[in-house]
């Protein structure tokens, strides 16, 4: 029987690997049971928000489903679609009200607050979960925003739109979209 060596060198390299493996693992089983949880009240999500760091980004979960956002902690581009809000700069530069339907951890704000930095933002809000939860998880996204705690439907039906220059919806529980907003 031989025993194969490993150099020092890649040994290091294949314990971070195993390391990295077992974060992700973790994250996972922890994002299992945390949404084993959840409880469905109608004006929730489905399960209890679920912040974790792994590697270079915040992720927020609400639903198996997927991630309701991903934040990288230098503030850099996602690469997502959240980068998408950043349009606002290029085809409505002089915004001055801007209005985002959904919340989550607010990536989508702090891509307005660099292309739009004069605009008041608005966003909307059904899950009071998620408001507590950006507000503690995601503050440098959602700082100086006006954070309206509503159903986006009723609210878009009893204010109307005329007074924003920009709209953004962004209203998903999991990777749902509610059926109004189709």
């Amino acid at each position: 029987m031989s025993a194969d060596l490993i150099a020092p060198e890649d040994a290091v390299e294949e314990v971070a690997m195993v390391n990295r493996v077992l974060r992700v693992g973790l994250f996972v089983l922890v994002s299992v049971l945390a949404y084993s949880a959840g409880q469905i009240d109608g004006r929730r999500s489905a399960r209890t928000p679920v912040v974790q760091v792994v590697e270079d980004v915040k992720v927020l979960r609400t639903s198996p489903e997927g991630a309701q956002t991903i934040s990288k902690l230098d503030g850099g581009a996602t690469g997502l679609y959240y980068d998408w809000a950043a349009l606002v700069g290029v085809f409505r530069p002089d915004a001055q009200q801007v209005l985002m339907l959904g919340l989550g951890g607010g990536e989508m704000l702090r891509v307005l607050k660099r292309t739009v930095p004069k605009a008041q933002l608005t966003s909307v809000e059904i899950d009071d979960r998620v408001i507590t939860t950006a507000l503690r998880d995601f503050g440098e996204n959602v700082t100086s925003t006006k954070i309206v705690h509503a159903d986006a439907k009723d609210f878009v039906r009893e204010s109307g739109l005329p007074q924003y220059d920009a709209v953004i919806v962004d209203v998903y529980d999991g990777s749902k979209m509610p059926e109004y907003f189709q």
